[in-house]
């Protein structure tokens, strides 16, 4: 009856009910202030509907609506979002710390740095530029070349290294997410049941958004809250990881191209999506953009190809510019001299080679008359290495040698053809039939290795190399019993693309090494040049002679003289006047063995046209010095043909030591930009990691536990309990002051 004593004793019974229901989830949240992802709670309570009675409506006093989960479901994925890209740029971080202390240039390692090694590497070939036939300076050199092939291949084994330890690293990452997923699947279910009679489960819903936040901290998803209560989580790609209670598994696959490997998603019809572009964030993220993008792979961007072309180039500027020169003999009788580039097809043309793309096929002009193929000079002398003649292999087909309109050859070329029209050559110019000097011949690879290489290597690396073909395709060149060899003066860049009278074989950091030819005998190391005679200044030079008739002005001259006879070179003034105002022609005679056969005279040009000194051709120059010139005086210059290697011969050397210091320029700037790559990481961490903080409170605002404020509640609930116990404690003393009537 509205207004009894029942009444009231039902009212204070609600009250003491639902504030022990309050006490209960505030116990709650005290004992899990410091559990993982919890989410505060709170007892919402509403009034119990009221009822009628003579005309009035009485309270029926209170209860428990819901147990509350404090959260925002916005905040909360902003902020899974947030520590994803927090969790990416920390493991970036911590790889680009490790890949910086190993590249770094100081400290107690920095004399076995690639950068002093280099330095070292210079300082031995400018050793051999002051004493170029000393045997000690050589094998200096020697020692200090395998020290930079073996740090530069070391470098590229690092960090091929630490890709493979990062593909292991995404591989466990996998693993984890599976399990993950698995759980989340399972947490679903759980949700799902609980729920089933619209009751909240608030603790399994804590535990699914703490194994969500794990996910995000690992990957990038997104979650989808569906009305039955379970969560559908996708990665960036739509790909479908948990779905209801089902979840979806992801695996690593290796990739042939890198030798690393990529990730698969797999459907539940066993079919399989590669997901690994679509990783970007989370721990995979940075692992993934650490591996395949900083630093990347040989022939990728990325630190690795950054690396691998400093060491192609290195390699070709060694190597190009040592093809130019001669060591201090010639390769012997009955040599044979394997290119240490080659190819397996039997179709390959030569701009299929590594170094390919470096050919030169064109004409070089010298003097403003006269233009000739690209070549490069071949040197046969007798079985004692004296009598050295010169063979200029210019690169023309093998069909037009000896002709008047010569055909170039081209990069599209064999290296057959390039054989034939080298063995044409040389036969022609020792007057010989034609006899096989060059060969495209397949030979063993096995006889690229040296005995102490293949001693050295591992059962599995011999494995490796068994796997390759049987043979390989290249340029050889040989002697028979009767004549040595030499080269040099190589402008169409033949010799160094194919591997001949080179200083490194390789052409990556992971597979330079010194040329097994220089390694066998340190006396082919190419410091010197064989050229026309031993020194190119006129005053000391027996080869090239000037005679100046009658006039007050003068001119040097220099060599060498790459010519193959004896010639005389008359240069002519046509007006009398200084340096500035003068002009001359110039013609070559040849010595045909009786007397000179005269040649035609070359178009009139300026002494001084601003590109003093002249060159006339076959590497005659001439330079006028400031003085009168008299019209029709005439100026002598002979030069004689021959070759001989002079012991003291440094040219090379000085040559090789300037090309050092553009490669540690480069290999510098490379360090600078890891450091800067480092440095912007480090910036987007701290970025991201102040806005992960502030929305990190906003979440701890509302969904977090505050002792004092907790305590407070409690304290209030007890108040609130002992009140409605006084109206139950009030109810029943009335109801026995109503009975205690009656009696």
């Amino acid at each position: 009856m509205g207004g009894s004593l029942g009444l009231l004793m039902q009212i204070g019974v609600s009250g003491l009910r639902n504030h022990q229901y309050g006490v209960d989830v505030t116990a709650h949240n005290i004992a899990n202030v410091h559990t993982d992802g919890y989410s505060r709670q709170s007892a919402e309570t509403s009034a119990r509907q009221g009822i009628k009675s003579g005309g009035l409506v009485f309270g029926q006093g209170i209860y428990t609506s819901e147990v509350k989960r404090n959260v925002d479901d916005i905040v909360n994925k902003r902020l899974d979002e947030h520590r994803s890209s927090l969790s990416k740029y920390t493991e970036l971080e911590t790889a680009m710390t490790t890949l910086e202390g190993f590249f770094s240039e100081t400290g107690n390692a920095s004399d076995t740095s690639l950068s002093s090694l280099m330095s070292e590497f210079e300082n031995a070939w400018q050793s051999v530029a002051n004493n170029p036939s000393g045997e000690a300076e050589r094998a200096t050199l020697m020692e200090q070349s395998k020290s930079l092939t073996e740090t530069y291949r070391g470098l590229d084994e690092y960090l091929n290294t630490y890709q493979i330890d990062l593909t292991r690293t995404i591989a466990n990452g996998i693993d984890e997410i599976n399990m993950i997923t698995r759980e989340l699947a399972e947490v679903n279910k759980k949700v799902y049941g609980l729920e089933a009679d619209s009751v909240i489960a608030n603790d399994m819903r804590d535990k699914r958004d703490v194994l969500i936040t794990d996910l995000y901290e690992l990957m990038n998803v997104s979650t989808y809250q569906q009305e039955n209560g379970f969560v559908t989580i996708t990665t960036a790609k739509g790909a479908i990881l948990v779905n209801g209670m089902d979840s979806y598994k992801l695996e690593a696959v290796g990739d042939p191209d890198t030798g690393m490997s990529t990730i698969n998603w797999i459907t539940s019809g066993n079919r399989k999506l590669d997901i690994t572009s679509g990783i970007t964030e989370g721990s995979m993220g940075g692992w993934l953009e650490m591996r395949d993008e900083i630093i990347g792979y040989p022939d990728k961007e990325g630190i690795r190809a950054d690396y691998n072309n400093l060491a192609k180039e290195f390699v070709w500027s060694i190597n190009r510019q040592h093809t130019q020169g001669s060591g201090i003999e010639l390769f012997p009788p009955s040599t044979t001299l394997v290119g240490t580039y080659y190819t397996t097809d039997d179709d390959a043309t030569m701009s299929s080679l590594p170094y390919g793309d470096r050919l030169y096929f064109g004409v070089e002009k010298q003097g403003d008359t006269l233009a000739i193929p690209s070549s490069f000079d071949m040197w046969i002398g007798d079985s004692s290495g004296e009598n050295i003649k010169r063979v200029n292999v210019q690169m023309i087909t093998a069909g037009s040698v000896g002709e008047e309109d010569v055909q170039l050859l081209t990069a599209e070329a064999s290296p057959a053809e390039l054989a034939d029209t080298i063995n044409k050559q040389v036969a022609l110019a020792l007057g010989k039939d034609e006899e096989v000097f060059a060969e495209f011949a397949k030979v063993p690879i096995f006889e690229e290795m040296s005995e102490e290489e293949l001693a050295a290597m591992t059962e599995e690396e011999l494995e490796v190399l068994q796997s390759l073909p049987e043979s390989a395709l290249t340029l050889k060149f040989g002697s028979d019993e009767t004549f040595s060899f030499g080269f040099s003066n190589d402008t169409s860049n033949v010799l160094a693309t194919l591997g001949i009278n080179t200083y490194f074989k390789g052409f990556t950091s992971g597979t330079i090494k010194m040329n097994n030819v220089i390694d066998d005998n340190i006396n082919y190391i190419a410091a010197g040049r064989i050229t026309d005679r031993k020194d190119t200044t006129y005053n000391v030079s027996p080869s090239i002679q000037m005679t100046a008739l009658g006039t007050t002005g003068s001119l040097e001259t220099s060599g060498p003289y790459t010519g193959t006879d004896n010639a005389l070179y008359e240069i002519k003034i046509e007006a009398s006047a200084d340096k500035a105002s003068a002009q001359f022609k110039w013609r070559k005679s040849l010595d045909d063995g009786v007397t000179w056969v005269q040649g035609d005279w070359a178009d009139v040009q300026d002494v001084f046209s601003g590109n003093n000194p002249v060159k006339l051709e076959n590497g005659v120059t001439i330079a006028f010095n400031e003085g009168n010139y008299v019209q029709d005086e005439t100026y002598r210059v002979e030069a004689t043909a021959g070759g001989v290697i002079s012991y003291s011969s440094n040219a090379n050397a000085f040559a090789l030591t300037r090309l050092v210091e553009p490669i540690q320029e480069d290999y510098h700037n490379q360090l600078t930009i890891i450091g800067i790559k480092s440095m912007a990481i480090t910036r987007e961490k701290g970025i991201i990691n102040i806005s992960t903080n502030q929305l990190n409170e906003v979440r701890d605002n509302i969904s977090g536990v505050s002792l004092d404020q907790e305590f407070t509640k409690l304290v209030e609930y007890q108040r609130y309990y002992q009140a409605a116990a006084k109206l139950v404690q009030t109810a029943d003393e009335l109801m026995k002051t109503v009975t205690s009537l009656k009696q």
